[in-house]
């Protein structure tokens, strides 16, 4: 058996040749800058927000979208798939198709958005997502007014604020660690579908 050699050209933005091509030449990183690119946006637009200054009618607004819409879950702790520690924090995310509410959701409070391109069966959707303090905090703000993610936002606070004991300074303790665990795995029961 013998297989072609592939010519992998380089991106015609960046020049590269070590990332993915797509069929227009351009490499994935280059790809995702110009879809941004082409809506306004920056993929990686960071803003920290005080939450102090959001009116309550605008908070039972996002604890509505978030119950309707929305997840809230944690990572947990350890290695990812390159061997690189991955530190375990809280995630709020918000998922559309309705592309306005979700730039108003990052612009509001930042975060990062993720969008999915359209494709012959489904349209285009658009996810906000928002990680750590800010999502910890967010989460603080909304208990009042959730209904549906009450539960899932309780147990993140909690995820949460274990995770900011520890600095880089002092290590999670091995009963940290189980908690966290623990926390996480009662996130994914509360998240199954069908509950």
């Amino acid at each position: 058996m013998w297989a072609p050699i592939l010519k992998i050209e380089a991106c015609r933005i960046c020049g590269t040749t070590e990332r993915k091509h797509s069929a227009r030449g351009l490499c994935n990183a280059c790809r995702c800058r110009e879809r941004y690119a082409k809506r306004g946006l920056s993929p990686y637009q960071k803003r920290v927000v005080s939450l102090t200054s959001v009116p309550e009618i605008v908070l039972a607004y996002i604890a509505g979208l978030i119950d309707g819409e929305g997840t809230v879950t944690a990572e947990r702790p350890g290695r990812n798939v390159q061997g690189k520690w991955k530190s375990p924090r809280v995630r709020v995310i918000v998922a559309m198709t309705n592309e306005p509410i979700i730039k108003w959701l990052r612009e509001t409070f930042g975060g990062a958005l993720y969008i999915k391109s359209a494709t012959e069966r489904h349209k285009a959707s658009f996810q906000w997502t928002l990680n750590g303090r800010l999502a910890i905090h967010l989460l603080e703000k909304l208990v009042p007014y959730l209904r549906v993610k009450l539960p899932q936002a309780k147990v993140a606070i909690k995820f949460g604020l274990i995770r900011l004991g520890a600095t880089q300074t002092r290590r999670r303790t091995d009963d940290e660690l189980a908690q966290l665990n623990s926390l996480k795995d009662r996130l994914l029961v509360l998240n199954k579908r069908g509950n």
